[in-house]
């Protein structure tokens, strides 16, 4: 069982184990020849998939399991090797081994004065074939409406104000480009409109769409805690 690759985007890398780490402590890393995929099963399902051509320089996984390999670690770890390897000139990423236990090794090559090397290495327990074949990707229909989001910054404010009213919290969207959240409590119902938003395939596809609509009540903190 071999994996070693060499990152190019660290940055992005660490905004996804970042927010992942703010759902769940833990998560299965599942690689293979293609893609790198990140999954949390917790409060919230999250399946997150980057192509690994993208991701990294170099891409090497070889394994008896027709080159799947599973691993589960904790995400404060990884989050922290990685926020180590922000400044860095080359960050290489590998499966080691050190007696009996395995590890997900970062050598971080940075450069001040000199050139330092160092290696963080991140636990991990290996899944076998059968425990990968149990984790399967959601199967998610076709959506209703398809809309491009405000910027999260002003939407993770919003959503924030929001949660010291009502722990559900109501979204709405349509193809015509508005969306809405919505809170409301005994004494108070609090609303924030967005219009002209963007749709996938552009003023074709909100024509096409125009009356359909979608709304759904959601867990106020679990939204905020992810888009921060």
């Amino acid at each position: 069982m071999r994996f070693k690759a060499k990152i190019r985007h660290v940055a992005l890398l660490t905004k996804v184990v970042q927010t992942l780490d703010k759902m769940n402590k833990s998560c299965t890393l599942l690689l293979d020849p293609e893609n790198v995929s990140f999954v949390v099963n917790a409060d919230v399902v999250v399946w997150a998939s980057l192509v690994a051509k993208t991701l990294c320089e170099s891409y090497r996984v070889e394994s008896l399991n027709n080159n799947h390999i599973g691993l589960v670690v904790d995400l404060p770890f990884l989050l922290k090797a990685f926020r180590s390897a922000q400044t860095a000139i080359d960050v290489e990423i590998r499966l080691t081994k050190k007696g009996d236990m395995p590890f997900l090794s970062l050598v971080i090559t940075s450069q001040g004065a000199q050139v330092v090397t160092v290696t963080q290495d991140v636990p991990v327990t290996v899944l076998t074939g059968s425990q990968m074949r149990e984790i399967t990707e959601p199967q998610v229909p076709a959506p209703d409406v398809q809309i491009f989001l405000p910027q999260l910054k002003q939407l993770a404010s919003v959503v924030e104000r929001m949660t010291r009213v009502s722990d559900r919290l109501l979204l709405a969207a349509n193809m015509t480009g508005e969306f809405t959240l919505k809170v409301e409590s005994d004494v108070v119902s609090i609303a924030t409109f967005y219009t002209k938003l963007s749709t996938p395939g552009g003023d074709q596809a909100q024509t096409a769409r125009v009356s359909q609509s979608a709304e759904a009540w959601v867990d106020a903190k679990q939204l905020s805690r992810i888009l921060y």
